[in-house]
């Protein structure tokens, strides 16, 4: 499978193994003599080679490949990085200057609202209102402490 190609598996040992494969199926090997395997010599195993793997190694071309794989990974990280920050900063001057360029609007509020509390200005309002709107709206001044007094009627 895939895994096969960036990595092999690595032999612990091989031993011979018996198996039986049916009378008279046995394989014969050709030595200064003859020699039958199996009971009354008629042939009835073969001897195969199990080899077993006790782990896998990995191929030096694919560490190679994975090395180049993250050093690329981390370039393209800095480089977006950089990018955005160039973009970041592009942006942030633009609108400074459209900042600047604007006209700034003309506020039409007051530090203080006149006709909030009137009723009580003596008491209720601070020291810092009542200066203003005396100055301003002429509203709670001092010497307006009491309303005059309407005429008498004739």
């Amino acid at each position: 499978g895939a895994e096969t190609v960036c990595f092999e598996p690595e032999p612990d040992d091989a031993k011979p193994n018996w198996a039986f494969v049916g009378k008279g199926a046995g394989s014969y090997k050709k030595v200064d003599t003859y020699q039958y395997v199996g009971v009354g010599g008629d042939g009835a195993y073969d001897k195969e080679d199990v080899v077993t793997y006790r782990g896998f190694r990995c191929r030096w071309c694919c560490l190679y490949g994975a090395l180049l794989l993250l050093i690329a990974g981390i370039i393209a990280v800095v480089v977006m990085l950089v990018l955005r920050k160039e973009r970041v900063v592009e942006q942030d001057q633009l609108i400074m200057a459209d900042v600047r360029a604007a006209p700034r609007p003309h506020t039409t509020s007051t530090p203080f609202d006149c006709e909030a509390g009137y009723w009580n200005w003596e008491k209720g309002w601070s020291n810092a209102k009542k200066q203003w709107c005396c100055d301003w709206r002429n509203r709670g001044c001092p010497h307006m402490a009491s309303p005059p007094a309407p005429p008498p009627a004739p």
